[in-house]
């Protein structure tokens, strides 16, 4: 949402004001752009029914917009929102995009982003991005984003955390779930026969079940000591029969289909992975694993990123300012300096430009109860009621779940029936672009 604001108003109104036109991009992650190549393997798929009936009847609707749309942004198609179920069967990731070997190279949404990226004077991106550039390029890959003589990075507290993450790694059972699921697909669309690559297929799906039965079935996290030999057990199992998919997709691979070369690698590097993350010994770094009913993802991340965020950063000959309303405490920049391994880094602290005093009410209502109380978000409704017929609407309700978010609407429906006295829109309803100009054109 603050990538477009900047790009669609932020931006235009600072070179509006200024006098000085300039070229803007806007750079989203993979997951906000249509995959041609990974919509022709859904169609393949929803045909032979193997995707639930809810992707399969939004599949058309993506194919008839795929025809029209310019930039192939998610966000563009009207009716689906960004949470809807058909969106991973056709949008890539790191991990599953083909790259040159992609059959639909030439016509690729991301890659024709990435070119107007540059030739653009100003770039938009997201952390996630920006860390990926500094990452690849460090391990000697093309640049994603172009030389840059500055690089401004708001929200900037977030910056270690986004780090951690990409200085670590994690293998969970959804993402080998994933990779089965693309392996039926490139052989429906290749129309390619393998007995011996449909019984491992069988064999990595049973154990993928294996592993979240011997997590706790419940939501929990998991240091490493506290994993149980039966998960552990699991694990291995699981590094085992990827490994046997990837020997079994061998002749495949080699016979000049990309695709199954690219499965292969990621089949290898799950393996390596749940391999290393259930060894004994694993230095300067903490391993936990998260368990639901449905999943078991393990991950590993470097305890201190400071001195690898600060080499990736001086690899950049440009100026680098970090915003946030969050970095100080009180005037001291000492601890977000010390987790960032900015130790020479220049501080500046400005006070708000709001005038909070006369300008804004803070108000809060008693027993509510605990958030995680079954009634909380009841209680919340509640008391919203009164606020929201005093302000006429124009109001954001904001929930830290999607399921407080749909029970808290669902509420709001009952309180005010079929004619309610103001428009209420529901993330999920539509895309964020779409919510985001009804609220502002509703008024109330």
């Amino acid at each position: 949402a603050l990538q477009d604001q900047l790009y669609h108003r932020d931006i235009p109104a600072v070179c509006a004001a200024l006098g000085r036109p300039v070229r803007i991009a806007l750079l989203k992650g993979r997951a906000n752009y249509l995959c041609r190549h990974r919509l022709d393997m859904a169609e393949q798929q929803a045909y032979a029914r193997g995707v639930r009936r809810e992707v399969a009847v939004a599949i058309p609707q993506v194919r008839a917009w795929s025809h029209v749309t310019r930039r192939g942004d998610i966000a563009e198609l009207p009716g689906l929102g960004e949470q809807d179920p058909v969106w991973p069967w056709v949008t890539s990731t790191r991990e599953n995009c083909l790259g040159t070997e992609c059959p639909k190279y030439d016509d690729c949404f991301v890659l024709a982003a990435r070119r107007e990226a540059q030739a653009a004077d100003i770039v938009v991106v997201n952390h996630y991005l920006l860390m990926a550039d500094l990452v690849l390029k460090e391990e000697g890959f093309g640049d994603l984003l172009p030389g840059a003589d500055a690089i401004v990075i708001d929200e900037a507290h977030q910056l270690p955390d986004v780090a951690a993450q990409f200085l670590g790694y994690n293998v969970s059972t959804r993402q080998l779930s994933a990779i089965t699921k693309d392996i039926a697909g490139e052989l429906l669309l290749s129309q390619q026969m393998a007995s011996s690559v449909d019984a491992a297929l069988t064999g990595l799906d049973a154990q993928v079940a294996a592993v979240v039965s011997a997590g706790s079935g419940t939501d929990a996290r998991l240091e490493h000591s506290q994993w149980p030999e039966r998960l552990v057990e699991s694990l291995n199992g699981l590094a085992g029969r990827a490994t046997e998919l990837a020997e079994a997709l061998a002749p495949l691979a080699g016979e000049g289909q990309g695709a199954f070369a690219r499965l292969r690698e990621r089949l290898v590097e799950s393996a390596e992975r749940l391999n290393s993350l259930t060894r004994e010994e694993l230095e300067g770094g903490v391993r936990w694993a998260e368990t639901s009913a449905r999943s078991v993802s393990c991950h590993y991340a470097p305890v201190d990123v400071a001195s690898q965020l600060a080499a990736l950063m001086q690899t950049q000959s440009s100026a680098w300012i970090l915003t946030s309303a969050t970095l100080a405490v009180g005037d001291d920049f000492s601890h977000f300096k010390r987790r960032s391994g900015l130790s020479h880094a220049r501080s500046l602290r400005f006070e708000s430009p709001f005038d909070f005093a006369n300008q804004a009410l803070l108000y809060l209502p008693k027993g509510l109860g605990e958030p995680g109380a079954p009634d909380h978000t009841g209680n919340v409704v509640t008391a919203s009621l009164p606020v929201l017929e005093a302000s006429g609407g124009r109001a954001f309700l904001l929930f830290t779940s999607h399921r407080a978010l749909r029970e808290a609407a669902e509420l709001l429906r009952q309180a005010w029936g079929d004619t309610p006295p103001v428009p209420v829109l529901v993330q999920g309803d539509g895309s964020r672009d779409q919510l985001l100009r009804r609220f502002r054109e509703a008024g109330n």
